[in-house]
C-alpha cells in the first residue's frame, strides 16, 4: 500500500510539491485505513511525496510518524479501533 502525502489536504499535509486543494484530513484517513486493515491482508506499506524542505514547521512529517503508528496499529493489534 503507498500513501501519497498530496492525498492530503494542504493545511494537514504542507510538505509536498504538488499540494491537493480539498484533500482529506487525518481523522478520515484514520477511519480508513482501519477499514482496509480489517479487510485486506495488508503486508507492506510505504509513503511518498514528502518534502520536508516544504513544510519548516515539521506539520507533515508529524503526521507521517502518526500514519506509521496507525497502520502498524491496525495491522498487528487485533482490538485497534
Amino acid at each position: 500500500m503507498t500513501i501519497d502525502i498530496d492525498f492530503f489536504d494542504p493545511t494537514v499535509a504542507p510538505g509536498t510539491h504538488h499540494p491537493e486543494p480539498n484533500g482529506i484530513y487525518y481523522e478520515y484517513f484514520r477511519t480508513m485505513i482501519t477499514k482496509v486493515f480489517k479487510e485486506y491482508n495488508v503486508i507492506g506499506f510505504d509513503i511518498v511525496e514528502y518534502a520536508p524542505q516544504l513544510d519548516p514547521s515539521n506539520i507533515t512529517g508529524n503526521m507521517i510518524v502518526n500514519i506509521i503508528l496507525e497502520m502498524l496499529g491496525a495491522k498487528f493489534n487485533k482490538d485497534y479501533e
